[in-house]
């Protein structure tokens, strides 16, 4: 099964309500939040298909910032800059993370194909994890400048957006107002109903799924790869939870020491209370 030949469920109104803002241009920056599976990153790539359908009015540049393969899949763009970019990266690390950061590189060569009358999409999609908290803020000023500077180019309309599944990040983003954040989650039941339908799931078992794991499109395509056997599902999840909390016992072992001590102490550490709660 090829996961990108799954149909396209739900999310009509979040995609048209995109396809507006890629036409007329955002202010601020747009931040979507979500927990991870949801179909942040579906409804992007989506979103590109239908750019590309009026591409000669638009420049679009996506960029998926926890790619560690190579250029061609942490970038979409009609821009040929990868022989130059290959040059000018002489770090290491995730290359869509390094791309996300040399940004403003990328712009100056959108240059060379004319902002002038363009409508601009940048989308940044999991900004938090491969940047890091502590310049997450930054960033997103950073990219708020952009929007500026593609505008004082005679830009037709910009709009940047960047996804984030992490909770910290949306905290912090959120006491700025250089950004928008909006939420998005999982399918609601007829809408899951119908994905699970395109991935041929037991009949009789679509009202146990859904109960299971309630709409998250990546949960379904994780049992649909263990042939929609549950307990496995279970067992895999079991697994997956343990060494999130031997990593989380070694990450904050002083921390976690201190909390069992005192527990009213676990407000003092907002970043061991984030990461439990992931657990949970």
């Amino acid at each position: 099964m090829k996961i990108y030949l799954i149909k396209f469920i739900d999310r009509e109104i979040e995609l048209n309500q995109l396809l507006k803002y890629c036409k007329f241009g955002f202010y601020p920056v747009l931040y979507i939040y979500g927990p991870e599976g949801c179909g942040k990153t579906r409804l992007l790539k989506e979103l590109i298909n239908k750019v590309k359908e009026v591409e000669h009015d638009y420049l679009i540049i996506y960029i998926d910032t926890t790619c560690t393969s190579n250029i061609q899949d942490a970038l979409i763009t009609i821009l040929d800059i990868t022989k130059e970019f290959l040059e000018l990266i002489k770090e290491t690390g995730p290359i869509g993370r390094l791309i996300a950061l040399s940004i403003t590189y990328i712009l100056k060569k959108i240059e060379k194909y004319l902002i002038k009358d363009k409508h601009i999409v940048l989308l940044v999609d999991d900004v938090a994890k491969p940047l890091g908290l502590d310049i997450i803020e930054f960033y997103a000023k950073k990219l708020l400048d952009l929007i500026e500077e593609l505008y004082s180019k005679e830009a037709r309309s910009v709009f940047i957006l960047a996804t984030t599944s992490e909770g910290i990040s949306r905290k912090l983003l959120a006491r700025h107002n250089y950004v928008f954040l909006t939420q998005i989650w999982n399918l609601d039941k007829n809408s899951f109903i119908k994905l699970l339908q395109e991935l041929q799931a037991p009949i009789n078992k679509i009202e146990d799924i859904w109960k299971l794991i309630g709409g998250n499109p990546r949960y379904a395509i994780t049992l649909k790869f263990l042939n929609w056997n549950i307990p496995e599902f279970m067992n895999w999840v079991e697994r997956s939870i343990k060494v999130l909390v031997q990593d989380l016992t070694h990450k904050f072992r002083i921390e976690l020491r201190k909390i069992i001590e005192n527990i009213d102490d676990v407000d003092n550490y907002p970043e061991v209370r984030e990461n439990c709660l992931k657990v949970i």
